[in-house]
């Protein structure tokens, strides 16, 4: 999720607008999505009138599939402690990714604490979750333990912290351990979280009740974000920070790890939409960002389009379709067919672009022949968007997206204008290409072609697109940015396209 409202650009601002632009790229991190674990972040960044300081975080999948997570505040505020801020993440990860040890990380954080005055006097809690055997190991350094919380616990699990002082100090932790199963909700949190609830009570306790009652208030909403996601953002929403601190709230929840997607069917083109989708069903239960499961619909999309207009001569043959995510959190996905293949020198325009469609949203793209047909591989490494919030906290929950509707398009004549919105798949090329082609040819010297609202484009639609622009030299094309017309468009040279920001 990106933030409420952008910073100012580079150079037209205040050294403070600079340095709040730099903690927004700091905490816009992206979580490691992983088999059998939701993580989930929301945070809200110090404002530079924050004397106490500011929370950072950060989370990544080791090789194994164990998953490390770290959170921890820096005091003061400026470019010194934003400084600081990347610093300590950095060694953080690091040392526990190459340790496997929070207590041995948490040794590297302090002697970088002594080193570096700006990190002196910091916190940090480690963690690592470890699935296969349901525990968490972890370690604080004057920071506040974790919490333990399911809908089935109305206490709550307050864990104990390790022992170890603020960084810098030479006070080294202990090792702490604590049992993790499914139906539980791992939380790490900024220390800025405890001075937020107020009450007759400790502060700690009060924390600890208010998490508690809204993971039993988020547990039984809908699907289209995790529960992880959910309780994140609501206890975002419930806190009333002071003097501008920073907060974050960061989270980890095993799950029953999705199962493979498997699809046989007919190479028929009026199947291809029934495809696509069974396809985002699959990829929206794993609770990814827009980028992430529009990238998955149009890989595997596109291949199956591949298949069923160029595979077959005359026959309707079959199509063989997987999905499935490993445990380092790469989506691999398989297309194959038990036709003929056609020479990438005989393929048509629509085709080639397909291809290079397949390239631009996945790491790796491989095609091999067998004797019963062609095999399409594909993979690409999944990240989930962080939820970091600096204006007024929404209801949507983490990563606001907009659901695929049906293709439309509308004109407005003042600028000439035509929005796109919806899916664009392969049934819609025809629509589109008169569309243009009606408003083009109304007397108008240009027009522009607004995809903003575009929730999906399939290859023959950029080559409607090129077509257009080669026809209609002035007119321009806005797409808005990371949304899926810009993964698409940019990468494919579309000319005279302008991209906004700020969210659909």
């Amino acid at each position: 999720m990106t933030s409420n409202h952008a910073p100012s650009p580079a150079g037209t601002g205040t050294s403070g607008d600079a340095a709040a632009q730099l903690r927004l790229e700091l905490l816009q991190t992206t979580l490691p999505v992983v088999p059998g674990l939701d993580v989930a972040v929301s945070c809200r960044p110090a404002t530079e009138s924050a004397a106490a300081g500011d929370a950072w975080y950060d989370a990544a999948v080791f090789p194994d599939g164990r998953v490390a997570m770290v959170v921890g505040a820096v005091a003061g505020a400026g470019f010194r402690t934003v400084a600081a801020m990347g610093q300590l993440r950095a060694v953080a990860m690091e040392r526990l990714l190459f340790h496997g040890d929070p207590r041995l990380a948490a040794k590297a954080l302090d002697e970088y604490g002594r080193r570096a005055p700006a990190a002196f006097g910091a916190s940090a809690c480690l963690a690592i979750v470890d699935l296969e055997k349901q525990v968490v190991n972890y370690s604080t350094c004057g920071h506040p333990a974790p919490l333990i919380i399911s809908e089935s616990d109305p206490a709550g699990q307050a864990l104990p912290a390790t022992g170890g002082g603020p960084l810098g100090t030479g006070v080294l932790p202990e090792l702490g351990t604590a049992a993790l199963s499914t139906d539980e909700v791992l939380l790490l949190f900024s220390n800025g979280v405890l001075g937020a609830p107020v009450g007759a009570k400790s502060r700690h306790a009060t924390w600890v009740e208010t998490a508690v009652r809204t993971m039993s208030e988020v547990a039984g909403e809908g699907r289209l974000h995790s529960v992880a996601q959910r309780l994140c953002h609501r206890l975002l929403e419930r806190l009333t920070l002071t003097d501008g601190d920073g907060a974050v709230l960061l989270a980890a929840q095993p799950r029953h790890p999705i199962q493979p997607l498997e699809l046989t069917l007919a190479a028929r083109r009026d199947l291809l939409g029934g495809v696509r989708d069974a396809v985002q069903r699959w990829a929206r239960s794993l609770h990814l960002g827009v980028r992430d499961e529009y990238a998955i619909e149009c890989a595997v999309g596109e291949a199956a389009a591949n298949v069923v207009d160029h595979a077959y001569s005359s026959e309707v043959g079959m199509v063989s379709i997987r999905a499935d995510l490993d445990r380092c959190g790469s989506v691999h996905l398989s297309v194959t067919d038990e036709g003929s293949w056609v020479a990438p020198g005989s393929l048509s325009d629509s085709r080639g672009v397909g291809l290079a469609l397949i390239q631009d949203v996945t790491d790796k793209l491989a095609i091999k022949h067998h004797d019963k047909g062609t095999t399409v591989l594909m993979s690409r490494r999944l990240g989930r968007d962080s939820d970091v919030v600096t204006g007024p906290v929404g209801i949507c929950g983490a990563g606001g997206r907009t659901r695929a509707g049906e293709f439309s398009f509308r004109f407005s004549e003042n600028p000439p204008t035509v929005a796109l919105s919806g899916r664009i798949d392969n049934d819609c090329d025809t629509e589109l290409e008169a569309a243009l082609q009606r408003y083009s040819t109304a007397g108008l010297q240009s027009i522009t072609v607004d995809l903003s609202e575009v929730t999906q484009l399939v290859a023959t639609a950029v080559s409607v697109l090129h077509r257009f622009a080669q026809r209609s030299p002035r007119s321009t094309f806005v797409v808005r940015r990371g949304r899926p017309a810009a993964e698409i468009l940019v990468p494919s040279g579309l000319p005279r396209l302008e991209i906004i920001d700020g969210r659909a």
